[in-house]
């Protein structure tokens, strides 16, 4: 159909031209989005002799907004909560001394940008590659009186090959205090990859925990107090987290861990998730496995006795009484998770036991048990240990194994029938890829 003529439109002012362009109507926000994406998309379309934020940019003046779109996003939350990332997380290789100062420059000029906001803030996650980075925003922090809405904080630094020794040393001469140690709100908190040296004291860590009494999640990555090896039982006072519900190691020595729990009063401990360091028949998960199982002083009852979820990776212990004494504890758990657990006899102990007391009154171990999340369960063993569960009148709801070379479809097909959910899983720790009958989904 031809179109209808427009006639002359020379006459017309800058102002009326505005009523014939719709682009100049749609939010700010919308026109970043499109911007985004066909910078994204530029790869695809050949555009690589020219830039795509240059060609784009000269179809309205609208889209140079695309380079202060934080400074726009600031403006318009007014006091919304603000969840704020900050990643200058680097490749591999020793940074060039000129990029180190730029990232300097761009992290000064974004803490100037949002320190005004702190007062809404709700999250902040800064992912760093260089101590000098970590330093700077130390330091911006301490400077701030309080961060009065804040929940959510993570810290992490994954150091480059070849940090200087001076860039430690400038770290570890400050006690950073941030916020002023208000930080009321606080109910997750991150730390990941700190090297031990630059790690805070025991009495640092307490401080940050003990000054957040709504915390709730815990998350240490290759982190914690530097000085629990050198401390001895009494030392240090427990730390009391009566919100905590949720702690997490990942990448961390079973030692360290069995250290830093014996310090930690969990009296309501809802879910624990450990990815252990340890070498093969490591005598410090067996460890690890005692502390948690025997009653804190400081509550006077295990960590294990309210847990409703456990995840264990890579925890090693062959001693069969340690892990019935484990599960013994465990009269609340709905969700076990085991991986890459070989020298552990755990399928052995639960069906012993579930065959002992079958069809009698007696509570087998794990009593609310509802869900198995497994690796190394030959299809042989996940028969067995299905059935004896389902002999003492408490079946498995859900079951998911990593897909194991010696599973048949007959095994596929016998799990089906006696539990409400099979499925293999695939993915890598923390992400958990689900394969059912039918249905594909994720958990974490």
């Amino acid at each position: 159909m031809p179109s209808a003529p427009v006639g002359n439109l020379s006459g017309l002012t800058p102002q009326n031209q505005d009523v014939f362009c719709s682009i100049n109507h749609l939010p700010k926000e919308l026109l970043i989005e499109i911007f985004l994406t066909v910078y994204d998309c530029a790869g695809d379309d050949g555009w690589d002799m020219l830039l795509p934020e240059v060609t784009i940019s000269h179809v309205s003046k609208l889209w140079h907004l695309r380079y202060n779109q934080s400074a726009i996003y600031l403006e318009r939350s007014k006091e919304a909560p603000l969840q704020i990332l900050i990643d200058f997380k680097a490749d591999e290789g020793a940074a060039e001394t000129s990029d180190v100062i730029e990232s300097l420059n761009t992290l000064d000029a974004i803490m100037t940008q949002i320190i005004p906001h702190i007062s809404h803030w709700y999250g902040l996650h800064i992912i760093v590659s260089d101590y000098s980075m970590a330093h700077r925003a130390f330091i911006r922090m301490g400077a701030c009186i309080s961060a009065p809405m804040l929940e959510m904080l993570q810290i992490a630094n994954y150091p480059r090959k070849g940090v200087g020794e001076n860039e430690r040393q400038e770290f570890r001469r400050h006690d950073f205090i941030l916020f002023h140690g208000h930080a009321p709100k606080l109910s997750t908190s991150t730390f990941g990859c700190h090297a031990k040296d630059v790690r805070p004291s025991f009495k640092d860590f307490a401080r940050i925990l003990c000054n957040s009494p709504e915390l709730e999640r815990l998350s240490l990555c290759k982190s914690g107090p530097a000085d629990l090896w050198f401390s001895g039982h009494g030392v240090h006072p427990a730390i009391p987290l009566p919100s905590l519900r949720e702690l997490e190691f990942v990448y961390s020595k079973s030692m360290h861990m069995n250290h830093l729990i014996e310090r930690l009063a969990l009296p309501n401990l809802a879910s624990l998730s450990i990815r252990a360091v340890t070498k093969y028949h490591d005598a410090s998960g067996t460890a690890l496995l005692e502390t948690l199982t025997r009653p804190s002083p400081a509550t006077g009852r295990s960590v294990l006795s309210k847990l409703r979820e456990l995840k264990l990776t890579a925890v090693e212990c062959s001693e069969p009484a340690v892990v019935a004494g484990m599960f013994a504890e465990l009269t609340e758990l709905r969700s076990l998770s085991l991986h890459q657990i070989i020298f552990m006899p755990w399928e052995n102990v639960l069906i012993a036991q579930w065959e002992s007391i079958a069809r009698s009154n007696e509570v087998p171990l794990l009593p609310r048990l509802e869900m198995l999340t497994t690796t190394c369960l030959s299809g042989e063993f996940a028969r067995k240990l299905i059935k004896a569960r389902k002999a003492t009148r408490t079946p498995f709801k859900k079951v998911f194994i990593s897909r194991p070379s010696d599973f048949t479809k007959k095994d596929k097909q016998w799990i089906q029938d006696h539990v409400d959910t099979f499925g293999y899983y695939r993915g890598s720790y923390g992400e958990v890829i689900m394969e059912t009958e039918g249905v594909n989904g994720m958990i974490s």
